[in-house]
């Protein structure tokens, strides 16, 4: 259902003065805009995990332990590739749904498909990625972890914004890092969130899977919406990283 009367977001209430969010404020936003808009993305949300969970029956069915334990490289490269282009499509929808959300537009829980038109773009972008964070966890673990948080934008800004590929991923990568220890603890909140839902028989994850998109959509709609992501002041406090 979509809110007029709710304030726009703003790069003020989410950035405090030291340069890093504020997350009271984020986490107050984010469930004042969950509670509009619930039921489509506990939907959505459960959409995505159905999915995932139909991809590795339909593994188990065709391949057993045994099996799986003796695939070829280039098997298991090609089991992840259609993995890939089942979920990156519903990816780039219920975090799209989650920008939305916080634009106060109206979502319902069949948007999560609506970017499956672009399920070759998705899946090559996710593909790099997987490939890039695969590297950097060979690489002492902490390199790929930075990836896979940089690049949390990437298929959003592919959809929603009709960016190309590389264009997407370093777009993610140098406005994260302009806040990235933000985000270090902003992932790193939602990690513990996601292992504590765990003791509730996965219960917790049917409130805390839907709120993840919608801070994230949150956070997207005061980055890239009304600000050139590159006008944010460096602040001397931050960590770089190159992109």
């Amino acid at each position: 259902m979509s809110d007029t009367n709710n304030k726009p977001l703003n790069r003020e209430s989410l950035i405090k003065p030291n340069g890093q969010f504020h997350f009271s404020w984020l986490a107050k936003t984010s469930v004042d805009i969950l509670k509009g808009q619930f039921a489509a993305m506990l939907q959505g949300c459960v959409i995505l995990l159905v999915s995932v969970i139909a991809c590795g029956i339909a593994l188990s069915y065709f391949f057993s332990l045994e099996d799986m334990s003796k695939l070829t490289t280039s098997q298991q490269g090609i089991i992840d590739i259609a993995l890939i282009l089942v979920v990156a499509p519903l990816t780039a929808g219920i975090s799209v749904m989650g920008v939305r959300a916080a634009r106060h537009q109206s979502v319902k829980a069949l948007d999560i498909f609506n970017y499956a038109p672009l399920v070759v773009v998705l899946g090559l972008a996710q593909l790099l990625i997987s490939i890039l964070v695969q590297i950097g966890l060979i690489l002492l673990i902490l390199p790929g972890v930075y990836i896979l948080i940089a690049t949390t934008y990437a298929l959003p800004l592919i959809a929603d914004k009709n960016l190309g590929i590389f264009d997407a991923i370093l777009q993610s990568c140098k406005t994260v890092n302009k806040f990235i220890l933000s985000f270090i603890v902003l992932f790193g909140a939602y990690f513990v969130l996601f292992l504590l839902s765990l003791f509730t028989f996965g219960f917790a994850l049917l409130f805390v899977m839907p709120l993840y998109f919608i801070s994230l959509g949150v956070i997207y709609v005061v980055l890239f919406d009304d600000n050139n992501p590159s006008d944010f002041p460096s602040d001397q406090q931050e960590l770089k990283f190159d992109a």
